[in-house]
This record gives C-alpha cells, sequence and structure tokens, in this order.
C-alpha cells in the first residue's frame, strides 16, 4: 500500500508541483488548501506525512503544526513545514520535524 501524505497548501501551482512529483515518486499524495480541509482529511485519510506550508490563510502553518503536534491523535504524524530559512527554527520550535 502507498504512503499517504497530506499536502497542506493555499498555492494551486505549488501544490499541484508536489502533488506529481510525490506521485511520481510512488506517493499517494492527499492536497488541501487549508487548515479545515487538512483536518477532514487527516481523519479520513490517516497520512503517514504532512507537508505544510506556513504562509495559509486563517490558520498559518505554524498554528496548524503547534495544534497537529498537541493533540495526541496526531501528535504521531510527522510534518514538514515549508518556511522560509529565518523561520526555521520557529517551525521546528511549535512541533515541525523538519523544514525545508
Amino acid at each position: 500500500m502507498k504512503e499517504k501524505i497530506l499536502i497542506i497548501e493555499d498555492d494551486d501551482t505549488s501544490r499541484n508541483f508536489i502533488y506529481h512529483v510525490l506521485e511520481m515518486l510512488g506517493y499517494y499524495p492527499v492536497p488541501t488548501k487549508n487548515a479545515i480541509e487538512a483536518i477532514e482529511h487527516i481523519i479520513e485519510e490517516e497520512p503517514n506525512l504532512i507537508i505544510l506550508n506556513q504562509l495559509l490563510p486563517g490558520m498559518n502553518g505554524f498554528e496548524i503544526c503547534e495544534n497537529l503536534k498537541n493533540n495526541y491523535l496526531t501528535a504521531h504524524i510527522p510534518i514538514i513545514i515549508v518556511t522560509e530559512t529565518e523561520n526555521r527554527f520557529k517551525g521546528l520550535n511549535t512541533g515541525a520535524d523538519e523544514y525545508i
């Protein structure tokens, strides 16, 4: 069974690029545009990994990451946060496992 990777990215071009790269690498990507969609998919899809953009409308990536890592149902899911270099420590401090 393919590993599921949830993509949380509001930019259509970036989301589609990440989706197609992951699909070509043999993963099962699940694209979402915001925190609301992501939470629905996390419950339904139980992803193996989350790729999360920092800059999102409404709840930003840092807030989403912190909420997921503080919830015992989702704390085990690794998160890669996409952020600028100067924000990498903030992302890691909110619970992200890695950044790009």
